[in-house]
């Protein structure tokens, strides 16, 4: 389950960090702010487009060829669904049977209750994330029961302490508490493969004794799907 991670250390992930400890992060219509300003996207940032073409022009079209599955039909229309990168989308746009090649947003407010801190009270999705501060050493936060699923998961998974909640009251090892200051410093993690990404939309901060090292190079790529070595990304470096 999502929430289950990245607490064992002996589960690894390769994630692009993107906010670091008292950074704030919003992510409005996928794109990613940090203190406000827009993250540039990395060239390699893969998200999910809805390709629209009409029937008969449908048919001249290698799906195949094209990395396209079909989806559906809207009256005298196909819609398409595709994972892409912002290059590979610029590129659909220019085929002649294509009528159009549109980013799948999910709206602000949608609430999606895999995401952290998996709560109503915070209703986030994929696409329209945030704000919220990134817990850094030493800062102290006011702690209510509203404001309790951002930082419970680091009071007690990530920094050992006991917590109850009564009538409204949180008491932290044993003592009535209406805030909390961090041991450690904490980072937000995401995939490249934004909608297909297991990260910390999901499983939230990562605390820093989590983190075991950079990755500089793929040493090995394998495509499932078609079932062959993808030699060219072999040895590849990682920007």
């Amino acid at each position: 389950k999502p929430v289950n991670y990245p607490v064992d250390h002996r589960t690894h992930f390769v994630k692009r960090c993107v906010a670091l400890p008292g950074d704030t992060l919003q992510i409005i219509d996928h794109e990613v702010y940090i203190n406000g300003v827009l993250l540039p996207m990395p060239q390699k940032v893969q998200l999910n487009y809805t390709v629209k073409t009409d029937t008969a022009n449908f048919k001249k079209l290698h799906l195949e060829k094209l990395g396209l599955m079909r989806e559906g039909r809207e009256g005298k229309y196909e819609m398409l669904t595709m994972t892409l990168t912002q290059r590979q989308a610029d590129s659909l746009r220019l085929v002649k049977e294509i009528i159009s090649v549109d980013a799948d947003i999910s709206r602000a407010g949608l609430y999606d209750e895999q995401l952290f801190p998996h709560s109503e009270s915070f209703p986030w999705n994929l696409d329209n994330y945030g704000p919220v501060v990134i817990p850094k050493k030493g800062t102290t936060v006011k702690l209510t029961v509203d404001s309790l699923p951002i930082y419970e998961r680091i009071i007690v998974n990530y920094e050992h302490n006991t917590m109850s909640v009564k009538n409204d009251s949180i008491f932290v090892n044993g003592k009535y508490t209406t805030s909390y200051t961090f041991r450690m410093n904490y980072f937000f993690m995401m995939g490249d493969n934004r909608e297909y990404s297991m990260d910390s939309r999901y499983w939230g901060f990562v605390p820093e004794d989590h983190i075991v090292g950079r990755a500089v190079m793929i040493l090995f790529s394998y495509d499932r799907k078609n079932g062959h070595v993808r030699w060219d990304r072999c040895f590849e470096n990682i920007h």
